[in-house]
């Protein structure tokens, strides 16, 4: 994105151009908007950018103006319906949105707003597996996380039943929706990783962190593995489609994954484990090819398929 000082005479308006690190994020984020807007649903109209973000209809036309300007091949002018149409060679303003922000964007839960308007959202299900969160709760872990505190936790596992745990948290981690906590666990005296969902209630605690109850410490976070899949040999009939959706040119998929949160990921993922790929299924698309090089600790219950998983 090029934004300099200029001066560009669009119409009988004259509009002043920002370098980025002077451009208001307010503007940046009408700007996101409308690059969204063309590129995901194919139109934006300056009544969008008046309605969504309560400015006045000025403002609105320099922010469609600064866009035409940078970026002219991506927006064409009807003036029949009055509204901007992405253009035949749209090349988008912001280029490291992904897939997922895309969708986020464009179909965000009920208790979101997002960017979009309601009435052009698409419609998404979520069936709630699990019961949610409680932004209470969210909001202990992440400051005793960013405060370097510890947490009282009620934890309600269906392995282990409720319990009450004193905690040091380091960390979150996403694994195909499944969110954990990665902590030092005073009641076992070793690093965990625990459910989120699970957590019933955090509370911070300000009392004194013990050196080896510290990220740093934690040897298994900080390694990283590589784990080579290929396509299951037994529940894939077409191995080469397998390969193409994971971006592989090669017929196996080799991934990066700290080694604390191997069997997560590999459940997540619905990947095969057991030696001589025993597993039968269509869900079980994955062989993880590379078992052996998995540390023993991790591999007792990689093997079991994480029946016996304690998180």
């Amino acid at each position: 994105m090029r934004l300099w000082h200029s001066r560009a005479r669009l119409g009988q308006e004259i509009v002043s151009y920002l370098p980025p690190n002077r451009l208001p994020i307010a503007q940046q984020e009408r700007l996101l908007y409308i690059d969204m807007k063309l590129r995901f649903l194919g139109e934006v109209r300056r009544q969008d950018l008046i309605q969504r973000f309560g400015i006045q209809t000025a403002a609105a036309t320099r922010d469609l103006a600064l866009y035409r300007w940078e970026k002219p091949d991506n927006l064409v002018f009807v003036s029949k319906t009055k509204s901007y149409v992405r253009g035949e060679k749209f090349k988008p303003l912001y280029d490291t949105v992904t897939s997922a922000d895309a969708l986020a964007w464009l179909s965000p839960a009920k208790s979101e707003t997002g960017l979009l308007d309601s009435e052009v959202r698409l419609h998404v299900e979520r069936p709630l597996a699990e019961k949610e969160l409680s932004p209470d709760t969210v909001a202990a872990i992440t400051r005793a996380i960013k405060s370097g505190t510890s947490l009282s936790l009620a934890y309600r596992s269906p392995i282990e039943g409720t319990s009450s745990r004193s905690v040091v948290p380091h960390a979150l981690a996403d694994i195909q929706g499944n969110w954990l906590l990665r902590v030092f666990d005073r009641s076992i005296g070793d690093f965990n990783s625990l459910r989120l969902s699970w957590i019933q209630d955090a509370t911070l605690v300000i009392d004194e962190i013990r050196g080896h109850e510290r990220s740093q410490d934690d040897s298994a976070w900080h390694t990283i593995r590589t784990l080579e899949l290929v396509p299951h040999p037994d529940n894939v009939a077409h191995p080469e489609c397998l390969v193409a959706a994971a971006e592989q040119s090669l017929t196996s998929w080799r991934v990066e994954v700290r080694e604390a949160l191997i069997d997560a990921w590999l459940q997540g993922m619905r990947v095969d484990s057991t030696r001589g790929h025993r597993l039968r299924g269509d869900e079980y698309l994955w062989w993880l090819k590379s078992a052996h090089s998995v540390a023993p600790a991790e591999y007792v219950s990689v093997e079991l398929n994480f029946r016996a998983k304690r998180f």
